[in-house]
């Protein structure tokens, strides 16, 4: 009965890590995604990336909401002026929609929680602008029974409204 039992934990063990690993490679594709999704509706002259944070970059951008008499309406959530934000806090990377004086104009949406820190000089949300190219990085780490998962995911996206 106590071989049988170890068998039974080793292998729930296992079907919990590759779980956890499958969920995770998801939760960070889906994230890249969804982030990689709204910049390509900017433009490079609406995207402003703040990267002071050793552990994570912050950007805040601009899509065009409406037009007036020809002239493209800048904004987000169908509101002129606002703006949307990927930003970390906590350990948790969010979308965030602020109104035109950067206050936070909704309620905060997390996209992945356990985002991993600086590792190696790498931050655990990073975003660059080259052209009209926006390149995002994303690394989350989960530590369970004294493991820590790292996992990773890039991609990469050309601004429309350049």
């Amino acid at each position: 009965l106590g071989v049988v039992l170890k068998m039974t934990t080793a292998s729930q063990q296992v079907w919990d890590t590759v779980s956890k690993d499958s969920s995770a490679n998801f939760d960070l594709r889906r994230a890249g995604e969804r982030i990689a999704d709204e910049l390509r509706q900017s433009s490079t002259d609406h995207i402003v990336i703040e990267d002071t944070s050793i552990d994570a970059d912050t950007v805040t951008f601009q899509i065009p909401v409406g037009k007036a008499q020809d002239v493209i309406l800048w904004g987000a959530e169908g509101n002129s002026g606002w703006f949307l934000q990927f930003v970390v806090e906590d350990g948790r990377l969010l979308r965030r929609v602020c109104d035109g004086s950067m206050a936070v104009a909704a309620m905060d949406q997390a996209l992945v929680t356990h985002l991993d820190a600086n590792l190696g000089g790498q931050k655990g949300f990073w975003i660059t602008l080259d052209g009209g190219m926006v390149h995002i990085g994303i690394r989350a780490a989960v530590t369970s029974g004294g493991e820590t998962w790292r996992k990773e995911a890039r991609t990469s996206v050309l601004v429309r409204n350049n």
